[in-house]
């Protein structure tokens, strides 16, 4: 399997904590924000899991489903939509 540039760039940035601290002073290193890091991922797993889910039932029956309104980010400041 090959890893995305963005994947790459990120394993890159984890090897750097401890090129930069390579006694670990004050516990960074890698090895300390792996755990942190995949509570983040896993939670992110579950929850693009349950979103999706949604949006299938949600999509049940519809004649024409946007894809594009269902992929963007949800958050208000991307919200391109004149506010109500």
């Amino acid at each position: 399997m090959e890893l995305t540039p963005e994947e790459a760039r990120l394993i890159s940035t984890l090897r750097e904590i401890d090129r930069g601290n390579p006694l670990g002073i004050d516990a960074f290193t890698e090895a300390g924000i792996l755990p942190t890091l995949q509570k983040i991922a896993a939670g992110q797993a579950a929850e693009g899991a349950r979103r999706y889910q949604l949006f299938i039932e949600q999509s049940r029956g519809q004649a024409f489903i946007d894809l594009r309104e269902a992929q963007r980010e949800k958050f208000p400041a991307n919200d391109p939509r004149p506010a109500v």
